[in-house]
């Protein structure tokens, strides 16, 4: 037999990649109201699908991935002007349903605590809308904050003015994790939660085959057909048992990625305000300084290091499969849904770049 033949098409690539470039800077330039939804600018009648919302739990940071390789400076301004908005919004949600303050005094009064959630509108709506399986998603909002933060530094990385406005976001949602909503566990590791995994479900407990109750295997409607026969092949070689499955949860692994990266990037984001202010004038100092006060950095800095594994994923089994619960599945399949359409697991790799495919360390 021979082995089968590498297709490349260069010329269907570079078709590609500018189609995608024209679709992004056409539904987002400098002068629209709205950054690019899951349609972009067009809709087929006056009921667009998923209400023409903006999805926070990958849609809306993936339509913007590759805006600052691709050079489109004018498509992240409509984002950036977004994520200020929701940021606002988003502080009447941070104090009406985490009890978090104003501000706190040790980090000034310029930085307000803020959250959004799995989705919102084009109001700016930063509650959960909807049911947790949906909507509980608390990381959501710092996940969009860094989208423009990640194009701008790729475009402009010695633009001090656009970076300013980059991190404005990040350092409330610092704010908001550091100062509200991060729990100390008992040996002082900080958690999220409640919350969930965006649209992903875990096992919590063996029922009866004969069970009637509606949650037993609710999660395998995105199974493949595939796996679905394999599971069927292993429930008959064991004990009529399945499982109800759950959602909401502590520490998923997306939270403990995302929060991981938002540390880092508002500590490397103040270091770069922080190096181009030695030459800046006086205002400009008082500026930065509003932005990345020096206890806010370190809290980041500390609050990264307690995060679950140093906020390193966890993997288990012989296959070093990356784990999406701390807690969910045997030791050697620790992924429930497998299948699901949703890789939040896989954070990590991408966007967050934390870990990488030709690396086997990465993982603990």
């Amino acid at each position: 037999t021979t082995a089968p033949r590498r297709v490349t098409a260069p010329p269907l690539f570079a078709l590609a990649y500018h189609y995608a470039r024209y679709l992004l800077l056409s539904s987002s330039q400098a002068r629209s109201r709205l950054p690019a939804n899951l349609q972009g600018v067009w809709a087929d009648g006056l009921k667009a699908p998923w209400a023409g919302d903006f999805h926070l739990n990958i849609n809306l940071q993936m339509a913007y991935w590759a805006a600052g390789a691709a050079r489109l400076e004018a498509s992240l301004d409509p984002l950036l002007r977004f994520v200020e908005r929701l940021a606002a919004t988003g502080t009447t949600t941070a104090r009406e349903w985490y009890g978090a303050p104003e501000s706190y005094a040790e980090w000034g009064t310029f930085i307000r605590p803020w959250v959004a959630h799995g989705f919102t509108d084009a109001s700016g709506d930063a509650r959960a809308l909807g049911e947790n399986h949906w909507a509980l998603c608390v990381v959501c909002g710092a996940w969009l904050a860094l989208a423009p933060y990640e194009g701008l530094a790729e475009l402009w990385p010695s633009d001090t003015t656009l970076l300013e406005r980059a991190l404005g976001p990040i350092a409330g949602a610092v704010a908001f994790f550091v100062g509200t909503y991060l729990v100390a566990m008992g040996d002082g590791t900080l958690v999220t939660g409640p919350t969930t995994s965006p649209e992903n479900a875990y096992r919590w407990s063996p029922v009866n085959a004969e069970s009637s109750d509606k949650s037993v295997n609710a999660s395998s409607a995105s199974l493949s057909k595939k796996q679905k026969k394999k599971n069927t092949k292993k429930e008959q070689r064991k004990p009529a048992r399945r499982h109800r499955w759950g959602t909401v949860a502590m520490a998923p692994a997306i939270d403990v990625a995302v929060l991981h990266r938002l540390f880092e990037a508002y500590d490397e984001g103040c270091a770069r305000l922080v190096d181009h202010d030695q030459a800046a004038p006086v205002d400009h100092h008082h500026s930065m300084m509003m932005i990345c006060p020096p206890a806010l950095r370190a809290a980041a800095r500390a609050a990264s290091e307690r995060l679950p594994n140093r906020g390193r994923p966890a993997a288990c089994g012989d296959n070093r499969t990356l784990r999406e619960y701390p807690f969910d599945g045997d030791a050697d399949d620790c992924a429930a849904d497998a299948a699901h359409r949703h890789f939040s697991g896989l954070w990590a790799l991408f966007p967050g770049r934390q870990i990488s495919p030709s690396s086997d360390d990465d993982a603990d």
